[in-house]
């Protein structure tokens, strides 16, 4: 049973954003796979004895009376869709803690994303010496063109000569968002099993997708984490090699095309541009971050709403001041409430004691990673929250005052 259960849990949340498995195979019958599903989650409940509910399930019951309440002053049926979509969000989230289990759901997370990330890995050098090639491509959720590697999805390719270098998106709509799970998933193995193979092969991952906002929050990470004054020596050389090799591709990109297309893919999206729409090559949200302002500032308390948005075919993107363009303040508190009640965990006074500054730490890396890609509403997205919100939960209840050693019981699972 628990294999089965683990398995639709996976067939459940690949069958909708972020996963982008429905747009690239036209048999795959996307979300009503979801509600199929969600019965079966739901009888296999009903044959349990007992059902526990815990976790936070007021959160659930608040965003459904905001979200109406939101719907009667915009008149916009995006808020009617998020209220259905909360409705497979919780009876999964009680399935996982009925069914499934705490520990066992995050081993599942930890060795889906190992596996994407290597797959990336695999791709990105076959591609790049000409032993792989897409099979098919198909139009992502934006618009966009994406290309089908079997290995991995790509919506970036560049070609120069008869090399090529793909940015992987794994099985996501595009890098970023893959890197952004990345940045999650190795903040869960960090709470709970610590393991340091599984943190190497999900950094490695994410290098992979040159994703800016990924090594910047990587960068923070690793100083919090592993940098000592004793080891200066070794981050100096560190820096240094880097430096060179920056050096190197900056000397070499004129002269060597593959050099040069390394370097616009990494280095070179930190270089000044300094234009109106942009700081620096590598940035593609400060353009949609001061038209989003602009619309924030016009509708302050409940925003302008999707679907108004959509309609003046204005693209505010992914940016801190997105939602609160189409939502408003209120609206958008209404939205991140799971997230915010997660923060609250983490910056509670009364659970500050002695061991717990890591949970500072998550709270600087979440604020940076929602800051440049607030995605809270999805399935899987908001599902993730829920479950970091059982880990901490867990954490300040039966472990306060000390330091998170790993949650989960590694000798059931070996390691």
């Amino acid at each position: 049973m628990t294999y089965f259960s683990i398995s639709i849990f996976w067939i459940a949340v690949t069958s909708d954003y972020p996963f982008t498995l429905a747009h690239a195979f036209s048999w795959h019958p996307g979300i009503l796979l979801i509600g199929l599903i969600n019965g079966i989650m739901f009888l296999i409940m009903l044959n349990k004895s007992t059902i526990t509910f815990t976790g936070p399930f007021m959160i659930g019951l608040l965003q459904f009376v905001g979200y109406l309440i939101l719907y009667f002053i915009h008149n916009d049926i995006f808020y009617l869709n998020a209220i259905l979509r909360l409705f497979p969000i919780y009876i999964t989230y009680l399935f996982i803690n009925n069914i499934i289990g705490l520990d066992r759901i995050i081993r599942s997370l930890l060795f889906v994303f190992k596996s994407l990330s290597v797959m990336t890995i695999i791709a990105f050098i076959l591609v790049f010496i000409g032993y792989l090639h897409h099979v098919s491509k198909f139009v992502n959720p934006d618009g966009r063109i994406a290309y089908n590697y079997i290995l991995t999805f790509s919506n970036v390719i560049i070609t120069v000569g008869e090399n090529t270098l793909i940015r992987a998106s794994s099985f996501f709509d595009e890098p970023g968002t893959f890197a952004f799970y990345i940045i999650f998933l190795i903040w869960i193995n960090k709470l709970t099993f610590n393991n340091k193979k599984t943190e190497i092969i999900l950094i490695i991952g994410g290098i992979i997708t040159t994703s800016l906002a990924f090594y910047i929050i990587i960068f923070i990470y690793y100083i919090s984490f592993y940098f000592r004054l004793k080891d200066a020596k070794y981050f100096l050389i560190t820096a240094l090699t880097l430096m060179s090799l920056i050096f190197y591709l900056n000397q070499m990109r004129l002269d060597n095309p593959i050099s040069g297309l390394i370097y616009s893919l990494t280095i070179g999206r930190l270089s000044y541009v300094g234009e109106d729409n942009k700081v620096i090559q590598g940035d593609n949200r400060s353009e949609a971050l001061i038209l989003a302002s602009k619309i924030f500032s016009q509708n302050p308390l409940f925003g302008l709403s999707p679907l108004k948005i959509e309609k003046n075919k204005i693209f505010i993107g992914a940016n801190p001041m997105g939602p609160l363009a189409y939502h408003g303040i209120i609206g958008s508190v209404i939205v991140f409430l799971h997230l915010i009640y997660l923060f609250y965990l983490l910056l509670n006074p009364t659970i500050w004691k002695k061991g717990n500054m890591i949970k500072i730490k998550l709270f600087v890396s979440l604020l940076l990673l929602y800051s440049q890609r607030p995605d809270v509403m999805g399935y899987f997205s908001y599902l993730l929250v829920l479950l970091m919100i059982s880990i901490v939960d867990k954490h300040n209840k039966k472990r306060s005052g000390q330091e998170f050693n790993g949650l989960v019981n590694k000798k059931l699972y070996g390691i």
